[in-house]
C-alpha cells in the first residue's frame, strides 16, 4: 500500500483545517446561557464522522474524474493518473469511508444517523454535477451546510434553528472559495465540456459571484453572533472578513494565485473562528 499517494490522495492537511470549521460549529451550543454536559464519546464519533465523509467524497471525486484529471496538466500527476492507486482500489476506500461515515453517526443518536443519509447520498453525487450544471459549486457547499446541524444534535440531542446562519456561512464561503478553485481550469474545462461558474460566466464575473457569496458568509457570522449575544464570535466574523477581503485585494492585483488564495481562505476562517470561540469558552 503506498501510504504517501493515499496521504496526496486523501489531502490530509486540508481536512485537518475543515476540522476547525466543524469544531467551531459543534462549539456553538456551548455559547448558550444553558450550556449542555460535555460527552468525550460524541466528540470523538463527530470528529470521525467529518474525516470519513471527507475522505469519502475525495476518494469518489477522484474517482469519477480519473479520465479528466489524466488530461488536466494541473492534475494529470495525482496519484489516480499516475498510477500509484488503482481505480478499485480508489473506489474500495471510498466505499469503506461512507461505511464509517454511516457507523459513526449513528453511533452519536439517531438524528445524526438520518442527517448523515442526506449527507451521504450528497458525498457521492457531488463530484458528477459538474457534467450537468455550473451549480455543482452549491452542490459541494450544501454538503457542509448541514455540519453545524449534525453537530448541534450531536451535542444537544435534538434539531435546532440555531445553527442556521452558522450553516449558511459555511454554504457560502465553501461555495465561493470552490468558485475560486475553479477558475484554475476554465479553458480546461470548457475543452472537456464540463461546468463551472467560472466557465460559463467568465474569470471576472466569477470572482465578482465569489466575492459576494463570501460576503453573504461574513454577514451570516455577524448575524449569528447577535442572536447568540457573542462578542467574541462578533471578533472572529471581523478578522474573517478582513481575511476575505485581504485575500480577494491580493488576488486581483496578481499577488497570489487561485490556489493560494482558496487556500488561505479556508484554511484562516477556519482557524480564527475556532480560536475566538474557544477563547469565549475560556475566559
Amino acid at each position: 500500500m503506498n501510504i504517501v499517494a493515499i496521504r496526496r490522495l486523501l489531502l490530509l492537511k486540508q481536512t485537518l483545517f475543515g476540522l476547525t470549521w466543524i469544531g467551531s460549529g459543534a462549539l456553538l451550543p456551548f455559547l448558550q446561557r444553558e450550556t449542555p454536559p460535555f460527552k468525550l464519546t460524541s466528540w470523538l464519533l463527530l470528529t470521525l464522522a467529518f474525516i470519513s465523509a471527507r475522505f469519502s467524497g475525495m476518494c469518489f471525486n477522484s474517482f469519477f474524474d480519473r479520465t479528466f484529471d489524466a488530461k488536466n496538466p494541473r492534475t494529470r500527476d495525482r496519484p489516480l493518473p499516475k498510477g500509484e492507486i488503482s481505480p478499485r482500489s480508489c473506489v474500495t476506500q471510498a466505499v469503506l469511508y461512507l461505511a464509517i461515515f454511516f457507523l459513526a453517526s449513528w453511533s452519536i443518536n439517531s438524528l445524526c444517523g438520518l442527517l448523515s443519509l442526506a449527507v451521504g447520498s450528497s458525498v457521492v453525487l457531488y463530484s458528477l454535477t459538474k457534467r450537468i450544471t455550473p451549480l455543482c459549486h452549491f452542490a459541494l457547499g450544501s454538503i457542509y451546510f448541514f455540519a453545524p446541524f449534525c453537530a448541534w444534535a450531536a451535542i444537544m440531542g435534538e434539531i435546532s434553528p440555531i445553527p442556521f446562519l452558522f450553516g449558511l456561512a459555511l454554504f457560502f464561503t465553501i461555495a465561493a472559495s470552490d468558485i475560486i478553485y475553479a477558475c484554475q481550469d476554465v479553458e480546461f474545462d470548457e475543452r472537456m465540456g464540463l461546468y463551472s461558474v467560472p466557465c460559463v460566466y467568465g474569470v471576472t464575473r466569477a470572482l465578482i459571484i465569489a466575492a459576494l457569496l463570501h460576503t453573504a458568509s461574513a454577514l451570516s457570522l455577524f448575524l449569528q453572533s447577535y442572536l447568540l449575544g457573542s462578542w467574541f464570535l462578533f471578533t472572529a466574523a471581523a478578522c474573517v472578513a478582513f481575511v476575505y477581503t485581504f485575500c480577494y485585494l491580493k488576488l486581483v492585483l496578481g499577488q497570489i494565485s487561485y490556489m493560494a488564495a482558496f487556500s488561505r481562505i479556508n484554511m484562516l476562517s477556519g482557524m480564527i473562528l475556532f480560536v475566538f470561540i474557544v477563547l469565549e469558552l475560556l475566559f
